[in-house]
Order: C-alpha cells, then structure tokens, then sequence
C-alpha cells in the first residue's frame, strides 16, 4: 500500500486484535516521504520509508497479555535457522484494550542490513517483546510480504 504524506506526524500499522480492539503505532515523517507497508500477519508487519533516494525498512511487533508492565524493554524476533534479530533496548509502548482486561504491547524497530538478508531468506516463528512471547503461525506469508515489499516501488 502506498501513501503519500501531506502533514508532519502519520499514524500508521494498525495492529487489529478481534473486530473492536486496535493499536497504531507512530513514526515521524515528512511530508515528501512515501510510506508502504505491508499486512499484519500474527503481530507482525513491516514498513518501508522513502525519504528521497534512501529507504529504511521497520518492522512492527505487537502482541496481548493479560497484566500490564510500566516500562519494559525489548524484542527478540526469532528465526527458523537458529538466529534471532535482537534489540535488548527497544521500547516498547503498552496500552489497555478498550473494555477488556488485555494490554497490547507495541514497539516498532529499525532492521539492519543484516537484518534485512536474514529476513529474505529465513522465517520467523516466535517473537518476543519484554518477556511475552507469541507464536508465528504463518512465517512463511510473512516473508511472501515481506519479500513483496522489498520489491515494491
């Protein structure tokens, strides 16, 4: 999906939890970048930001739990050769879910280029952030999209 942005702050990767809970993540762009991202796939999806002549890849995580941690700290994406992408200091964002007892927990990272290799060729299978773990279910789409996006305009 491509958007052209015309104001300072986007809010953008809705993470949808059942039919009434979403959680949006936000990132500074301006208004001569060109966002694209791909679909939520169990928590996961990726962004790609064009700022003129250079491109820089996210990913973006979210996963629910039941009890609520002020400040935590972290995320580990791990894959299915053994490697994991690691970032012991991301933040991360968490907020209670509308008429529920559920928390989302939500940071969005910055991948490397190595980060982006393992990606093209790997898929994930579990992700964590601060010490809540969640299963991919469907890595292998996730990496079709993710591939996709790579390849997109």
């Amino acid at each position: 999906m491509k958007n052209s942005l015309t104001f300072l702050l986007l809010l953008i990767g809705t993470m949808a939890f059942g039919q009434n809970h979403s959680h949006t993540t936000e990132i500074q762009a301006l208004s001569t970048d060109t966002i694209y991202s791909s679909p939520n796939i169990d928590g996961l999806s990726f962004l790609k930001v064009r700022r003129g002549n250079k491109e820089v890849i996210f990913i973006s995580i979210s996963l629910q739990s039941t009890t609520v941690v002020e400040g935590p700290l972290g995320a580990n994406i791990l894959l299915n050769n053994g490697k994991a992408i690691n970032r012991s200091g991301a933040s991360i964002t968490v907020k209670p879910i509308q008429n529920s007892n559920h928390y989302i927990y939500s940071s969005l990272v910055e991948l490397s280029e190595n980060d982006i290799a393992m990606l093209r060729t790997c898929e994930v299978f579990r992700f964590r952030l601060y010490l809540y773990y969640n299963d991919v279910k469907h890595g292998q789409k996730l990496r079709e999209e993710f591939t996709k996006l790579l390849a997109g305009s």
